[in-house]
């Protein structure tokens, strides 16, 4: 009994010593003071056909390709309706606690859209990360936006896909660091695969990402002067496709994937404009179009040789900041780029048969107090076609959709 007094004590002794350590003494912290804000949001929305979609289709991606009866009629061409109140949104943050000449801060950010299309309505991380920042530096170790999506000029959308897939809207497990000098912003950034995953022959699961060891990698410099901001970042990802074949023999199918991605806003008194470009290969997982498809097939081994299909996308923003009414519009386009080499074999990718996905989406806003009034149209084309052996789409015919999204939000 006494071992374990002595134990429990010294266990104690410890913690106190560790909390001087880790969080300095009185002087060097302050008592850490727990906010809680965000949303109550209700949307109604109605389609001019079927979609591609998610999370009970209020994340619209692009409209489905005609689908013909055998009188010729177009299966697809039939409008939907829904309403939800699932993005709802809590945001538990953390206030900054000043250790020595550091400044430690905490956000945890939720909604009720669930983490996948199977857990629709459930609870889900958007973000949760620690922040540590110094005069030149800054760490957030946690739960983020991917660095691909530039959350410098995030665009003023009121539709869940955020932009999808035209552009990235992908949040990951990362370590982010981040030098100032000057002006200049240099960002380096480590990260893993949580809600969204690459796609291939085991289905869409992160373990391509896992088996491999190496996390993805990202660097990225920002230049900021005023009302003008411009960036650039390059993307790097190696995945293992698989670790042993159907014949049961072991195999390493290691895919290198790139993407580069420029940004720039222009942030005026009265209105904002933003703009991202983005090329890459297999981006899949960030909810874009493109994948892999298999070139070779060892014919003893049966394991395969892979090539990344590319897209090449681009947008802009426009947003006006006045206290009451608002009008935002986005505008954007993303092409199907094809592979590099002939494919012989499966075909893992989004979008694999359309050739391009333009659109536009005007919003109209107006505030209350804390409550906001949105109305938001999106008119999403689709043109689809027959891949050849490079995955190039040929002989387009394109399909259009049209959205209304309607919405009122409460902020607290």
């Amino acid at each position: 009994m006494k071992v374990r007094k002595i134990k429990a004590l010294f266990l104690v002794f410890l913690l106190i010593i560790s909390q001087k350590v880790v969080f300095g003494s009185e002087s060097d912290s302050t008592k850490a003071k727990v906010n809680f804000k965000g949303f109550i949001k209700a949307d109604v929305m109605y389609d001019s056909r079927q979609c591609a979609t998610a999370r009970e289709s209020f994340v619209l991606m692009y409209p489905k390709k005609p689908l013909l009866d055998k009188n010729g009629l177009d299966l697809n061409n039939k409008p939907q309706y829904n309403q939800f109140a699932t993005s709802s949104r809590l945001i538990v943050s953390i206030d900054t606690i000043r250790y020595r000449k550091s400044l430690i801060s905490a956000n945890i950010e939720t909604d009720f859209t669930g983490s996948s299309e199977f857990s629709n309505s459930g609870l889900r991380l958007r973000h949760g990360y620690l922040k540590i920042e110094s005069p030149k530096q800054q760490l957030i170790i946690g739960q983020y936006w991917h660095p691909l999506v530039a959350p410098e000029v995030f665009p003023d959308m009121l539709a869940l896909n955020l932009g999808n897939p035209i552009k990235s809207a992908m949040r990951a497990p990362q370590i982010r660091y981040q030098y100032n000098i000057k002006s200049f912003r240099l960002i380096g950034v480590a990260s893993a695969y949580r809600d969204n995953s690459a796609i291939g022959s085991l289905g869409v699961i992160p373990d391509y990402l896992k088996n491999q060891i190496i996390p993805s990698l990202h660097i990225q410099s920002i230049y900021s002067k005023g009302f003008f901001l411009i960036g650039a970042g390059y993307d790097f990802k190696r995945l293992c496709m698989r670790n042993f074949t159907d014949s049961n023999i072991v195999a390493n199918e290691l895919v290198y994937s790139s993407a580069i991605h420029l940004f720039a806003k222009l942030d005026f008194k009265k209105i904002t404009i933003k703009s991202q470009f983005i090329w890459g290969e297999n981006l899949y997982d960030q909810a874009m179009l493109g994948g892999l498809a298999v070139t070779k097939i060892n014919p003893i081994t049966n394991d395969f040789s892979y090539t990344q299909i590319s897209q090449a996308s681009a947008w802009i923003n426009i947003a006006t900041k006045f206290p009451k009414f608002n009008f935002s519009i986005f505008s954007g386009y993303a092409l199907n780029l094809g592979a590099k080499n002939i494919v012989v074999g499966p075909i893992y990718s989004r979008g694999n048969d359309l050739l391009y996905i333009y659109r536009i989406a005007p919003q109209f806003s107006y505030k209350m107090g804390k409550v906001i009034l949105f109305s938001e149209s999106e008119i999403t084309g689709a043109a689809y076609g027959s891949p050849n052996n490079y995955c190039i789409v040929k002989n387009t015919k394109e399909v259009v959709n049209f959205r209304e999204n309607i919405a009122i939000l409460f902020q607290f």
